[in-house]
């Protein structure tokens, strides 16, 4: 049962990636070297501007700094998308 009086933000898978790069020290920029991301779709997810397409996350996952995060949002009761739709890269 929640706390009504909790008045912490409530994470979004989002804000859980935003934690997981900064606690490894990477920069966005660094983030999308890694990934072949760009650092705007990165800074868009983070901030829940926009919600990536399963390729997108894919690649996302593919860095060490977000290995955990299937882990850490299935651990606030969120659900990651990993299914892709047709039209996606990688797409056979």
């Amino acid at each position: 049962m929640s706390d009504p009086n909790d008045t912490s933000p409530t994470p979004t898978i989002g804000s859980i990636a935003w934690d997981l790069r900064e606690t490894a020290g990477l920069t966005r920029r660094q983030l999308g070297e890694q990934t072949g991301v760009a650092t705007e779709t990165i800074r868009n997810f983070e901030t829940d501007r926009c919600h990536p397409t399963a390729w997108t996350m894919f690649r996302l996952l593919t860095s060490p700094a977000l290995r955990d995060l299937p882990k850490k949002a299935q651990e606030a009761g969120l659900v990651l998308d990993l299914h892709a739709t047709p039209g996606e890269r990688g797409e056979t």
